[in-house]
């Protein structure tokens, strides 16, 4: 079964997030992304996410997946308890609760990862995800 695209959110932090793994002789050693500073919106971060578009705006950055992408990044995130957020922009407590959720993962970059997924977008490229504008 195939899943639409989702939109997958990610701090700042969470790029500079590393495993803390030592390479043995037999393994490849994997890129870790470089630690970024706040970006401006025109600019494109690169992803934490091999092949994912990725944007980022008001120290956020956000990357559109397929959900085999976002497997795959999920279970390279040994020794982190991974948070997974399922969202929709009409659910009022998904909205209050996400910022705690980037709070957390500043708050233990070393050992936490949440990741939210905007149940919202269909994935085509006529309709790229909105940022929520807050009254």
């Amino acid at each position: 079964m195939s899943f639409k695209p989702l939109v997958f959110a990610l701090s700042l932090s969470l790029l500079s997030a590393c495993s803390q793994e030592t390479p043995t002789a037999d393994s490849t050693p994997e890129e870790t992304p470089a630690a970024e500073t706040a970006v401006e919106k025109t600019e494109s971060p690169d992803p934490a996410i091999p092949g994912a578009q990725s944007f980022a705006e008001n120290g956020v950055t956000a990357e559109i997946a397929n959900w085999e992408q976002v497997q795959e990044f999920v279970q390279k995130q040994k020794g982190k308890v991974v948070v997974v957020d399922l969202w929709s922009t009409w659910c009022e407590p998904c909205i209050k609760e996400f910022p705690h959720l980037v709070e957390l993962q500043k708050k233990y970059p070393e050992k936490v990862v949440c990741v939210s997924y905007n149940m919202n977008y269909d994935g085509s490229k006529d309709s790229p995800p909105n940022p929520i504008k807050r009254s």
